[in-house]
C-alpha cells in the first residue's frame, strides 16, 4: 500500500480541470488514486518489497517514502499534463506560449523525478544523512619508490 495519499497530490496543487476534469478524480480507485498506486508500486521496488512493507506511519523511512511516492506522481502527472495540452487543438494556435509552457512542465517532471530518487535515498539510508545514491570509490598506490613524472628534474 502506498505511502502517499491522494491529498498529498491535492495538496501540490494538481486539479482536474488541468486533465480535462476526468471523472472519479479524486477517488482512491480514481485518477489520482492510480498514479499513487504506481507510484507506490515503483517506492516498493526501489525500497524493496519486505522493507517496504515493515515501513510504519511515523517514521523517518515513512515520511521519506511518502515524499518520494508524491514526487514520482507529480512527474507522471506533470507528463500527462503536457500530453492533455499536446492533445488540445488551441494549443496549436497558441503562437509559441503553449511551447514554452510545456517546456517548463517537462522541467517540473524531470525535477520531480530527481526529487523522488533523493527521497528514495534518504529511506534506504534510515536517518537521512545521505546527499545523493551514487556511489565514490578512491584508489591508493603505495610502494617504496617515489612516484616518477616524467619531464621533471629530480635533484
Amino acid at each position: 500500500m502506498a505511502k502517499a495519499t491522494v491529498q498529498n497530490l491535492l495538496d501540490a496543487g494538481f486539479r482536474p480541470e488541468q486533465f480535462g476534469s476526468p471523472p472519479n478524480f479524486e477517488g482512491n480507485d480514481g485518477y489520482l488514486g492510480l498514479v499513487v498506486t504506481a507510484s507506490g508500486r515503483w517506492a516498493e521496488q526501489r525500497y524493496g518489497v519486505a522493507a517496504y512493507a515493515s515501513v510504519s506511519a511515523g517514521s523517518f523511512a515513512f515520511d521519506a517514502l511518502a515524499h518520494a511516492e508524491t514526487y514520482h506522481a507529480s512527474a507522471q502527472l506533470w507528463r500527462r499534463r503536457v500530453g492533455f495540452l499536446d492533445a488540445n487543438a488551441m494549443a496549436s494556435r497558441d503562437d509559441g506560449f503553449a511551447y514554452l509552457n510545456r517546456r517548463e512542465m517537462i522541467a517540473h517532471a524531470t525535477e520531480c523525478d530527481a526529487q523522488a530518487e533523493f527521497w528514495i535515498a534518504k529511506a534506504i539510508d534510515g536517518a537521512g544523512s545521505v546527499d545523493g545514491s551514487a556511489i565514490a570509490l578512491g584508489l591508493v598506490e603505495s610502494g617504496r619508490f617515489d612516484p616518477v613524472v616524467e619531464g621533471a628534474v629530480t635533484a
